[in-house]
């Protein structure tokens, strides 16, 4: 967490053995994210 300024998570970290080191970077950073297509898209309204 970071201490100074606003409180972002900067690091997650797990043990075990799938443990996994998360690092979050780039933060306040624009984020260019592209459409999936269609067939790519889960609609829960459609599942009976």
């Amino acid at each position: 967490m970071a201490t100074k300024g606003e409180p972002f998570l900067l690091k997650a970290t797990t043990s075990g053995p799938d443990a996994i080191d998360l690092a979050f970077t780039g933060i306040n950073k624009p984020v260019q994210v592209d459409l999936p297509a269609d067939k790519d898209v889960y609609d829960p309204d459609d599942v009976g």
